[in-house]
This record gives C-alpha cells, sequence and structure tokens, in this order.
C-alpha cells in the first residue's frame, strides 16, 4: 500500500498542474473493473476524472483508440498494422 498512498498524495497534490495541461488520458486493458475508476477514481485524482477515459477488455478500448491514433502508426497488438515496426519493444 505505500506505493499506492505515495499516487494518491502525488495526484491530490499536482492535480490542478496536471489538469491545465492534459487534454485527455485514456488507460487501456485496465486489470480491474473500469466501473470502480468512474465510482471511486474521483477521490484519487479530482478534478482530472472529467478527462479520464478507462477501458477493460480489448474490445472497448481497440475501437477508441483506432479512431485517436492512425492505423499505421499503431502495432498490430493494439488493433494498428502489420507493417508497423516499432523501434523497441519494453516488456
Amino acid at each position: 500500500m505505500p506505493t499506492v498512498t505515495f499516487l494518491v498524495n502525488i495526484f491530490r497534490t499536482f492535480s490542478h498542474f496536471i489538469d491545465a495541461g492534459l487534454h485527455r488520458a485514456i488507460l487501456i486493458n485496465v486489470g480491474f473493473n473500469p466501473e470502480y475508476v468512474s465510482k471511486y477514481g474521483g477521490i484519487v485524482v479530482g478534478p482530472l476524472m472529467s478527462k479520464l477515459e478507462v477501458y477493460g477488455k480489448k474490445g472497448e478500448w481497440e475501437p477508441v483508440l483506432k479512431k485517436l491514433i492512425p492505423q499505421k502508426t499503431l502495432p498490430a497488438w493494439y488493433g494498428g498494422s502489420e507493417d508497423f515496426k516499432p523501434v523497441q519493444v519494453y516488456g
């Protein structure tokens, strides 16, 4: 829990600065129910909640990414082009 506590404090401290510079944030393939973020996320991220979109399963987030990012710049594992060649893959 120390990591979670640290992150909550960071978000509370800097949320207004992040909010001013952030247009939109998308979390994909989250390992928990995305509805939890809608219900309880405001406690942690405050005003950033209005700019945050959370998607769980690939069927939920893949169409969103395809609308936002050109297919030729997305790797195949995110629903993009098979011709995409990343410089390096981490993880």
